[in-house]
């Protein structure tokens, strides 16, 4: 009898430390989550995966490094760093707008150097761009630019005593 006492005594003690350390885990992630969201830093987000590698805010850390460096990315407004994310984060939640950004900023260097050269490389670069029409069209003006058509001057012509003829002149611009 004294024998099966220490026997339940002993798995109720291992049951203890087992739930105490469990426990303390717990809290210990929830600190370290609580911290890394705090600094909201990536190397604090690495910390914590390291750390914490199976927890269940180990996903919510490396989306929240992948926000940063998307962050970071996107306010270069240069279509190098942008692809360079890409290559980074392969599976990232922001690759379509990774996307979106670099077509957009392409798109603007064409615009604003109207260039026809230009405009054909981002219909390479996207040819199912939602701004391809506009690229096409915007190279159609390049190639054959509006003309103005102005009135100059209306004079006459004929001899004395002859009916006369009135001929307008245009000028192109």
């Amino acid at each position: 009898m004294k024998k099966m006492k220490k026997i339940i005594d002993a798995e109720q003690f291992l049951l203890i430390v087992c739930l105490t350390i469990f426990f303390i885990s717990c809290d210990n992630t929830e600190k370290d989550w609580n911290k890394a969201k705090v600094a909201n830093s990536k190397s604090e987000y690495q910390a914590f995966i390291i750390k914490h590698s199976s927890s269940a805010y180990t996903e919510n850390a490396k989306f929240a490094m992948d926000s940063l460096d998307w962050v970071a990315i996107i306010q270069t407004h240069n279509v190098d760093s942008i692809e360079q994310f890409l290559k980074n984060y392969s599976t990232s939640k922001f690759l379509r707008n990774s996307k979106f950004a670099m077509d957009s900023i392409d798109w603007n260097i064409a615009y604003y150097l109207n260039d026809s050269i230009k405009f054909r490389e981002y219909i390479n670069k996207y040819p199912s761009s939602t701004n391809k029409q506009r690229t096409e069209e915007a190279i159609w003006k390049i190639k054959w630019p509006p003309v103005k058509i102005e009135k100059a001057n209306s004079i006459y012509i004929g001899t004395k005593g002859s009916c006369n003829q009135k001929l307008t002149m245009y000028s192109f611009r």
